[in-house]
């Protein structure tokens, strides 16, 4: 299964870990970030626009969106709202007392909110059979 992992930029690579651990629970399955692997951890210059280009057309190969939601960022939106739009199954995964923005609530399939993440990624697999 393809998934489209978006999760909040972070220049500073401060969510590195959060990505890595999320990407190693999901071993199974073929995982796109674009900050992994298209920005190689800010190794690589994309300008926005290819950037965009890049994100849409990963979206579109995507079997399922999964968007981890603990920091909010306008992208985040975005990736969904495409990924709603193209009849995508989107996940949102977010710490325990983080708000979900109701317009991402309503572009969701599965909301799955987490104290550990190890216990919610196993609830993701179940959902991405």
């Amino acid at each position: 299964m393809k998934i489209y992992l978006g999760i909040k930029y972070r220049k500073d690579l401060s969510n590195k870990i959060l990505v890595e651990r999320i990407v190693d629970a999901l071993e199974r399955h073929q995982v796109y970030c674009v900050h992994k692997d298209l920005e190689k951890w800010n190794k690589v210059e994309v300008a926005i626009g290819a950037l965009m280009e890049k994100t849409f057309e990963k979206i579109e190969e995507s079997d399922l969106v999964l968007i981890e939601f603990s920091e909010k960022g306008v992208g985040l939106g975005i990736e969904s709202g495409y990924a709603k739009a193209l009849g995508k199954p989107i996940i949102v995964l977010h710490k325990k007392g983080t708000e979900v923005s109701p317009t991402l609530v309503g572009t969701a399939s599965e909301i799955v909110e987490y104290e550990n993440l190890e216990k919610a990624l196993i609830s993701i697999k179940a959902l991405s059979h």
